[in-house]
């Protein structure tokens, strides 16, 4: 079940007052891994696992295509990355919790700081969430295959402020993935 506790009227007052798109969020279970959410060892065993059960090795390749996008350039071979296309939300939020560790930053103050969901994610460590970030399968989670992921349209205009995976759920062999989002109003 998904509900969706933003208004239009909230919308448009986040707004620059033009009737600009704010962008999407794509959410839900979309059974792709992405390699850089998780450990070496953690990855190594996703990879032995797939081999024991006779299934394909893993790939990033769903997840490479949702969260970056190749930039067309003078040769096929000088592709240059450009920024996210869309940003996981529960990276953001975790890497903004890893911001406010390695500046002292207290939460009250990071409105001054004003990461915004782009910016919070660069600083994501799959180290440090390693207990929190796995969402499947519930008797045995340890593959992160749910996501909420924000537009970068809309991820330049929010702050995730508190993202979890709801390990108290019941009612699916997966674990939900709660995101909450602030905007920041446009000056």
């Amino acid at each position: 079940m998904v509900s969706v506790l933003v208004s239009s009227h909230e919308l448009h007052s986040v707004s620059d007052g033009s009737d600009a798109w704010l962008g999407h969020v794509l959410l839900g279970d979309l059974n792709a891994l992405n390699q850089s959410d998780y450990t070496a060892q953690e990855w190594e065993a996703h990879c032995l696992l797939r081999e024991q059960r006779a299934w394909e090795p893993p790939s990033s390749a769903v997840m490479s295509l949702l969260l970056t996008q190749a930039s067309a350039a003078s040769s096929a071979e000088s592709k240059q990355m450009s920024p996210a296309v869309h940003v996981d939300s529960f990276r953001s939020f975790c890497g903004a919790v890893e911001f406010e560790s390695r500046t002292g930053a207290a939460s009250s103050d990071m409105d001054s700081v004003s990461l915004n969901a782009v910016q919070a994610a660069r600083f994501w460590d799959p180290d440090r969430c390693t207990a929190l970030k796995c969402t499947a399968h519930v008797g045995n989670p340890r593959f992160k295959i749910d996501y909420i992921l924000l537009s970068h349209e809309l991820a330049a205009r929010c702050r995730v402020t508190n993202s979890m995976v709801d390990k108290s759920a019941r009612g699916s062999d997966h674990f939900p993935v709660v995101s909450d989002l602030q905007f920041i109003r446009s000056t």
